[in-house]
């Protein structure tokens, strides 16, 4: 056997000693202990801190607004996986101008545009 290859077998299995397989593994425990509306308000601020924008509403109500949205901003397609629970509230009431692109589709023939020789 070579020195290198030697060398390395070595630190393996001197690493497996040091870190056996079933070592305990600490469990996460959260720095803040914050209440349901508490960690909404945080993660709205995080995303916009980043410029996006949050709206709360009830989960009857998200594909109104969703699609106000899409009609303010002048956007006619979305790209979003067809087999989706949101994707199938999405197509109950879908308006005409909206053209609904499967994700998995898009990659798909993107590879084939992109990768073919």
């Amino acid at each position: 056997m070579n020195k290198a290859r030697k060398n390395i077998l070595q630190r393996l299995r001197q690493h497996q000693l040091t870190n056996p397989v079933n070592a305990k593994i600490p469990v996460y425990k959260p720095e803040y202990d914050w209440d349901k509306e508490q960690r909404i308000t945080k993660f709205s601020q995080f995303l916009q801190a980043v410029h996006a924008q949050v709206f709360r509403l009830k989960h009857k109500h998200w594909t109104e607004k969703l699609f106000q949205i899409l009609e303010q901003q002048g956007i006619a397609q979305i790209l979003l996986s067809i087999d989706s629970s949101l994707a199938k509230e999405i197509q109950l009431n879908q308006p005409d101008n909206l053209q609904l692109i499967d994700y998995q589709a898009a990659m798909e023939s993107r590879k084939k545009r992109n990768y073919s020789a």
